[in-house]
């Protein structure tokens, strides 16, 4: 044994071969200096004999702690100042280990090794390692999980929590989403509602949205529900259909457009509403019925009209299409078409698992099996292939240039949207398609693909300025002609001259494109006007600005496009109004219908003599009125209340009800009422491998978070499941490494690969068996099942399966999501907001305060590390 530290140290040396190393002597503190000496020693005997010390002797000798004070206190003597800053931090080095044994000291004071603390914190000898912050509010709920051993620092007195430094009541926390703070009390919109920030939390509207399916490109196909697949068929498709009402279809017709490769795009669309048909062609054509028309067109309720100079819309009753007259459609259907439509677009139910159901209402398992059901043409059926090789792999050259231009999507300016609208599946397609295009045409396959993504950003409220980016400003600027100007989400409605006579309400879709400026719309030779200079048109027939007409018992005056008419005095015609409509010399263009009530919004265009609605009252489709607060408001809505119920199979019943399977929900019927309700039947979510998840409602995402997550809990304490990930690979790759199920409060189960299972600390042989729960070994697994309705498989390694009964629906939360059969909630953060990217939502789940978070654009894909190319 060494009698000196010194001298053991110089045991474990290693001197390189002909360099002995030079060990210093082991010397005496404060060596020749007696004074001093005894000065020192004298502090360092204060753990000894101060009273604040006392209660901590049993536990920790401070003889231990003696010499090593008064060697530190010898080599910091030069002053007086720099002799008490070394024994303070001797003092503090005793206290930190009292602290270790679970014996907290108050020893300092204002004369003697003071601290102090900013804002208005407060120094504490034994303070938690896991302080409640705005984003991690229970202090119970940390503590349960936070290291028990304490630490001496500046805390947050009680009642407040931490934020950046500052100490805060929970009242004055703000919100975070998508990486930015709000205020408390600022309101910000996500899709058709409104999230407001209360106490650090987002409280949301939860109104059901329109939702929107895209064609574009070569062609990608996104579904109402958000589920991206490509599909190269040479066909006419059925986009989308409503198969309870029939009342329209669209039409998509697919024609090789690449080179040699096998790429396909979309043509002409054709839609068919109520009988009357729209095709719409290259070069913004558009033939109703056969015949070509001129925008803006009205036929019963079908508008067509100009969105900007790239699109044309169609509108009807509930539905909107866009088409830029090339290659990219787009179809919006509002709420009342859930469970009514299937097709390409997949079924509208907030259930990605179930867009590729076909007519027969199986599902197939991949895309090309699926669109084929859709065909319109018997003999054109697509082979699937063995092996789908994407297009920059086949074009290696252009991959280089793809990956690069697209990347533009992923980079920080379009970092406000990244957080509304997921940029991968839009870099995806944009890679593709660049890869697949002609040469000729390669800057305008770029610019569209990266449009799309900015189009639907815009359409969620983000407005992202990017053509003139140095990036891609060469390949995608815009000249606009007549005055107009690039808008990325021009209005709809009030575009043309034209457009001033027609009834047009503002919808939640907006057109990038060129548009007039404000204050000035496009006349017929393409240039920006101001209204009151725009003709107006009557039978064929244009009348410029300011011409007066004679009509019957009327004098029109063409004002703004279009003619505002007044009734002549002593005139004796009248006007025969259908059904209990009343005559009106103010009548709106724009009726109240029971169609739009719910959203109306009165129009812009100028009041006519003409019939209306009485007061009370509102117009239904058939020119019928009922009043708005009894018929109207329950015979508008009667038809469409569980239509999605013709489909239903029988299953079983017995003499006071009966059970039907609606789809993949089971249906309960009672014969005494015409209530409905849908119930789920149990469903799992599970957490594989390397961050692989996949949510109760069939979300999948990854995520490579190296810290302990919540991945379900159940809102009102009744039970939660724990992950704790660890790194298991190259470029940040974590994996499921303990798993922890909660009870109530008294129950603690802990599984840990290659460890013991343990209940409340305590290691337990299984199979064991509770009162209210067990565990048993099946196979590969471990299964753990509790009577309250939860069930856990565990790999012993890296793959876990948590499957709850549906009383659990809608009752969830963490990064299994909320099992409510929406996938597009899935993604609720611990404060209420719903997020778009899987780390913006997982790191809210973050347990350990002290874990980084982890950010996607930071964590580097394990085929590149390995600089293998998959093909």
């Amino acid at each position: 044994m060494a009698a000196y530290p010194l001298q053991f140290v110089a045991s474990w040396s290693q001197s390189d071969p002909g360099e002995p190393c030079d060990h210093p002597a082991e010397t005496v503190p404060c060596e020749g200096d007696n004074s001093l000496l005894e000065t020192v020693q004298s502090l360092c005997s204060i753990p000894s004999t101060a009273a604040e010390f006392h209660a901590c002797h049993d536990k920790v000798d401070p003889n231990l702690f003696y010499k090593q004070c008064v060697h530190d206190l010898c080599q910091f003597s030069d002053s007086e100042d720099e002799l008490m800053e070394a024994l303070c931090v001797a003092m503090e080095t005793y206290a930190r280990e009292c602290a270790r044994q679970k014996v907290a000291l108050d020893w300092r004071n204002e004369d003697f090794c003071p601290k102090t603390c900013g804002d208005v914190q407060l120094y504490s000898e034994c303070g938690t390692l896991c302080p409640p912050t705005c984003n991690a509010q229970n202090s119970d709920e940390l503590q349960r999980h936070c290291n028990s051993e304490c630490i001496s620092g500046c805390q947050c007195p009680p009642g407040t929590v931490l934020d950046d430094g500052r100490c805060l009541t929970v009242e004055q926390c703000p919100c975070t989403h998508n990486r930015e703070k709000y205020p408390p009390g600022a309101s910000i919109p996500s899709k058709c509602n409104t999230c407001v920030c209360n106490s650090g939390m987002w409280n949301c509207t939860q109104d059901i949205c329109q939702a929107t399916c895209q064609a574009t490109g070569d062609p990608h196909y996104l579904t109402f529900d958000n589920k991206k697949y490509d599909f190269q068929g040479r066909c006419r498709y059925i986009l989308v259909e409503d198969f309870v009402d029939n009342s329209f279809s669209v039409v998509s017709e697919n024609v090789e457009c690449g080179v040699g490769k096998g790429v396909t795009c979309t043509r002409a669309v054709t839609v068919i509403i109520n009988g009357t048909t729209v095709q719409l062609l290259q070069g913004m054509q558009v033939l109703v019925n056969n015949e070509e028309i001129t925008v803006p067109f009205v036929l019963d309720h079908i508008m067509v009209r100009r969105g900007s100079a790239q699109y044309v819309i169609v509108e009807s009753f509930g539905v909107l299409i866009k088409w830029d007259g090339r290659n990219k459609v787009y179809v919006t259907l509002t709420p009342t078409y859930m469970h009514k439509v299937r097709g390409l677009c997949g079924t509208f139910d907030a259930n990605q698992n179930n867009d590729f159901m076909t007519p027969a209402g199986d599902v197939e398992t991949n895309a090309i099996s699926f669109a084929n059901k859709f065909s319109l043409d018997p003999e054109c059926i697509e082979d699937v292939p063995r092996i789908s090789i994407p297009p920059c792999d086949l074009n290696s050259h252009m991959k280089t240039f793809s990956y690069e231009k697209c990347g533009l999507i992923k980079e920080s300016h379009f970092r406000p949207c990244h957080g509304s609208v997921g940029p991968d599946i839009f870099f995806d397609m944009c890679t593709f398609d660049v890869c697949a295009c002609d040469a000729a045409y390669t800057n305008d396959c770029l610019c569209e693909a990266i449009a799309s993504y900015a189009t639907e950003c815009a359409s969620n409220g983000v407005f992202i300025e990017w053509r003139d980016h140095p990036l891609i400003h060469e390949f995608c600027g815009v000249t606009c002609s007549g005055g107009q100007v690039y808008q990325e989400c021009g209005s709809t409605c009030g575009q043309t001259c034209r457009d001033l006579s027609i009834q047009c309400s503002e919808t939640d879709d907006c057109v990038e494109g060129c548009n007039c400026p404000t204050g000035t719309v496009l006349d017929d030779e393409g240039n920006c006007i101001r209204p009151a200079e725009c003709p107006c048109q009557h039978d064929d027939k244009s009348y410029m600005a300011g011409t007066v007409i004679d009509e019957l018992c009327e004098v029109c005056t063409c004002v703004n496009g279009s003619f505002h008419c007044e009734q002549k005095e002593g005139c004796e015609g009248t006007l025969l109004c259908p059904a209990n409509q009343v005559y009106d010399v103010h009548a709106t263009p724009c009726p109240e219908t029971c169609e739009n009530m719910e959203h109306y919004t009165p129009c812009t265009s100028q009041s006519r003599p003409g019939c209306s609605c009485p007061d009370g009252y509102v117009l239904d489709p058939n020119l019928v009125v009922f009043l708005v607060n009894s018929i109207c408001g329950k015979e508008c809505r009667a038809d469409t209340t569980w239509k999605a119920a013709v489909k239903w199979d029988f299953m079983a019943s017995t003499s006071d009800k009966a059970v039907l399977q609606l789809f993949f929900f089971k249906v309960l019927v009672s014969p005494l009422s015409s209530d409905v309700i849908l119930l789920h039947s149990a469903s799992t979510c599970s957490a594989i491998g390397e961050g692989h998840y996949q949510t109760f409602d069939g979300r999948s995402y990854s995520f490579v978070g190296d810290c302990r997550y919540t991945l379900l809990e159940e809102v009102n304490g009744t039970y939660s499941v724990e992950v704790e990930n660890v790194q298991c690979g190259s470029g940040g790759i974590t994996c499921t490494r303990t798993i922890e199920i909660t009870l109530g409060e008294s129950e603690k189960i802990t599984l840990v690969k290659g460890g013991d299972i343990s209940v409340n600390d305590v290691a337990i042989q299984v199979p064991k068996y509770y009162a209210n729960w067990k565990i048993e070994r099946s196979g590969l697994f471990y299964v753990f099942q509790a009577r309250l309705g939860l069930q856990v498989l565990w790999d012993a390694g890296t793959r876990v399966y948590v499957s709850v009964e549906p009383k659990y629906e809608g009752a969830l939360s963490g990064l299994c999501g909320n099992f409510d059969g929406n996938q597009r909630n899935d993604f609720q953060a611990r404060n209420g907001m719903f997020e778009q990217l899987a780390d913006n939502f997982a790191n809210s789940w973050k347990i350990s305060t002290g874990c980084s978070d982890i950010l996607l654009e930071d964590i580097q894909h394990p085929c590149e590390v390995c600089e293998i190319e998959i093909i």
